[in-house]
């Protein structure tokens, strides 16, 4: 399954509503339990076997040298600034297709600052892979 990490935004909405005097930090920086969020992601992530894209823009070379992964392939969305999640996502789409990339295991998005527990991916990942046939037949989008 290729994996699919949306990290490019600016985080407009986060900024606004920080505390006075608050130094602000890209949102896939921020720390949960001491972890940045994006760091955290790829960890959760990483049981899925297959291909990791994170599709970078604002402050990308600063998240970059604070992701903790190999393996992981970065694409750089320069018009992050005016642009949604589409342009982010539509990035990593042409980059699987350019690389000719397998997507028979299916694709999964996931934005960089989700937070959810990870035994919730697990069980989604199973369902997916105990259903598979049935869902190819139906060619459903999950």
């Amino acid at each position: 399954m290729i994996k699919i990490i949306l990290a490019a935004g600016q985080g407009n909405r986060l900024k606004r509503t920080l505390p006075e005097g608050y130094s602000y930090i890209t949102k896939s920086l921020i720390k949960f339990n001491g972890e940045s969020s994006i760091n955290r992601l790829l960890k959760q992530v990483n049981f899925i076997n297959g291909e990791t894209i994170v599709v970078l823009g604002h402050e990308s070379e600063t998240v970059k040298k604070a992701i903790n992964f190999k393996d992981i392939k970065i694409v750089i969305n320069k018009s992050f600034k005016n642009d949604s999640n589409l342009k982010s996502l539509n990035k990593a789409i042409n980059y699987v297709s350019r690389e000719s990339l397998c997507t028979k295991e299916g694709i999964l998005v996931i934005e960089s600052d989700s937070y959810f527990q990870t035994n919730l991916l697990r069980d989604l990942i199973s369902y997916l892979n105990s259903n598979k046939e049935t869902l190819n037949k139906k060619n459903t989008i999950c």
